[in-house]
């Protein structure tokens, strides 16, 4: 218990500690400092760093269903590898808490590699080593068990001190209770990143993501998930391994699946009609229980019929989802034509965004994927966005996928064809001219053009055979 003595002299060393002002210290050794190098005091060392958090995913149902043993066996390995994993790349580990584990990786000028590329490194080992060696190890020795992980990084700023206590001053064999504290965004926001990440990724902010200079940004793709009312957004990388991971034979990843409640419910109803029907067949050899019997069967069919009830109830919803889903992607698809529609009217920085940042390839692959899933062919989708289409290609210097999208636009088109003429230009300079020529000619020939606009296509035919010189 704490004496009067005890809270006057803890309410002294608090005012004392909460009057002293903050002493920060840049620094600028290679690694974090360790909890040796840090004083007692209030004094903070600050540094530019990435901070990675990685845990294990459903650890509380690994640990009911496993033996102690096992789990010592599971975090000791895992936790040996993870650090390995870090200080391989440049990083060093800094705090475990239960299942999870805090890397650092400090902002160093003068190296090819950003604190970010360091991180992201040791994230891909992390996950090559789960899936490669660990989880082999697991499925082989411990009785089928794997794991998943997520992991989170953020990039920041971030100040680290010294909280805890020395011994007690009466008893110096008492030991130290001591520990790091990180300060800042960056930590806060790398352990959420952590929570939201899915399973078998790496979820990262966007400073972490600017932050990067070697790091292959290809496969990253932009994300945002949500959870108890917060929302991250950044990037995320799936399912990606060390390029020599393949030589560790093949990966072992537990894949959670996806529960369907519908069949559930109806294998449900299928075992209790088998169930009753087993009972009416038992009711003519035991009259005895012929009371008992009817009791049971009358609480069956109320338990069919509840259970009948809730499969119409989630067939209902599911209609509704589906129509609303459908809705979603109505409008999406909408958004998405109306941005590449609106290309030819954009200010020349706006276009020089969308090539510099890859963003026209992501709204036109969005547009033919989201497309297929309306049951829209790959024709219909070019047809709608066509000189949009045309417009970025030849703006980014793809002319020869400007020319597909014009062939598509003949071949569909009842009342215009766009001949651009820096697309019959140069359809004409690489002997593709005579298919276009052949392709509206035929629709001509088939008479596939209304009566009322077919001067107008044997005009356009007319002048493709001039440019061509026959």
């Amino acid at each position: 218990m704490l004496s009067n003595s005890d809270l006057e002299n803890m309410d002294a060393r608090i005012t004392n500690m909460i009057t002293q002002e903050v002493s920060v210290i840049e620094d600028k050794s290679e690694f974090p400092p360790t909890l040796e190098e840090l004083e007692d005091s209030n004094k903070t060392y600050s540094l530019d760093a990435a901070v990675l958090f990685i845990d294990i995913r459903h650890s509380t149902r690994l640990m009911e269903e496993s033996k102690s043993e096992t789990m010592v066996k599971i975090y000791r390995t895992f936790m040996r590898s993870m650090i390995e994993c870090v200080r391989k790349n440049g990083g060093v580990t800094r705090q475990f808490l239960g299942d999870r584990i805090m890397g650092i990786f400090k902002e160093s000028p003068d190296e090819d590699l950003s604190a970010s590329d360091k991180a992201i490194n040791a994230a891909i080992n992390m996950q090559t080593t789960i899936d490669y060696v660990l989880n082999k190890n697991f499925n082989k020795y411990l009785n089928n068990k794997l794991i998943s992980c997520g992991i989170g990084i953020d990039y920041g700023n971030i100040l680290v001190t010294k909280v805890g206590m020395h011994g007690l001053e009466s008893d110096n064999e008492k030991e130290n209770e001591l520990d790091f504290v990180w300060v800042g965004n960056a930590t806060n926001h790398a352990s959420k990143y952590t929570d939201l990440a899915p399973e078998r990724s790496i979820f990262v902010s966007k400073r972490c993501y600017e932050n990067l200079k070697s790091v292959d940004k290809t496969s990253w793709g932009k994300y945002t998930r949500s959870k108890g009312g917060y929302t991250l957004n950044g990037y995320l990388l799936q399912n990606v391994y060390s390029s020599n991971a393949q030589d560790l034979g093949d990966a072992f990843y537990l894949d959670e699946g996806v529960v369907d409640e519908e069949n559930i419910i109806i294998d449900s109803i299928s075992a209790l009609e088998k169930q009753y029907e087993v009972l009416i067949s038992k009711e003519k050899d035991i009259a005895v229980k012929e009371a008992e019997f009817n009791k049971e069967r009358d609480e069956l069919q109320k338990k069919v019929q509840a259970l009948s009830n809730k499969v119409d109830e989630l067939s209902k919803t599911k209609e509704k989802l589906s129509r609303q889903l459908n809705s979603a992607l109505i409008n999406y698809y909408d958004c998405l034509t109306n941005i590449i529609g609106s290309w030819h009217c954009s200010s020349s920085q706006y276009k020089e965004g969308f090539r510099k940042e890859s963003v026209w390839k992501f709204y036109i692959d969005e547009a033919y994927k989201t497309g297929a899933k309306l049951g829209l062919g790959k024709d219909n989708v070019t047809k709608r966005n066509d000189c949009g289409l045309m417009e970025i290609y030849m703006y980014i210097g793809e002319p020869e996928k400007a020319f597909d999208v014009l062939l598509v636009m003949a071949k569909n088109c009842n009342v215009w064809i766009n001949l651009r003429e820096d697309i019959v230009s140069w359809a004409n300079k690489n002997d593709k001219l005579s298919t276009l020529i052949y392709v509206i000619e035929g629709r001509l020939d088939r008479y596939e053009i209304p009566l009322d606009e077919r001067e107008e296509f044997y005009g356009y035919a007319q002048k493709l055979r001039k440019i061509r010189g026959y």
